[in-house]
């Protein structure tokens, strides 16, 4: 295990990380299921306008699964992307954001 940054990641003897977030590949599905395709610029934008500031490297790290995310990134990465936070969780596969 190693500490830095405030994070905790845990990394196995032979290299390998541990995924670090839940919702890494439903993210990258959800940009590109925008009209038109979102990139990580826009995203990234649309989530200052929410108060949720990350660099695009972050952003590449959450959608790889090395970074965590807080419950307040994951609310405003369910309204960005129009979504609902259980899907970004894998809970369902309804896109309702009512639920």
């Amino acid at each position: 295990m190693i500490i830095g940054n405030n994070h905790v990641i845990l990394k196995f003897k032979d290299g390998r990380h541990m995924n670090k977030n839940l919702i890494s590949k439903r993210i990258r599905i959800a940009r590109s299921m925008q009209e038109p395709k979102m990139d990580q610029k826009d995203l990234l934008a649309k989530l200052q306008v929410e108060g949720i500031n990350i660099s695009q490297s972050m952003l590449s790290k959450i959608e790889n699964g090395k970074r965590p995310v807080s419950d307040i990134e994951l609310k405003a990465f369910a309204k960005v992307l129009g979504v609902n936070i259980y899907w970004l969780l894998g809970e369902t596969d309804s896109l309702d954001k009512n639920l």
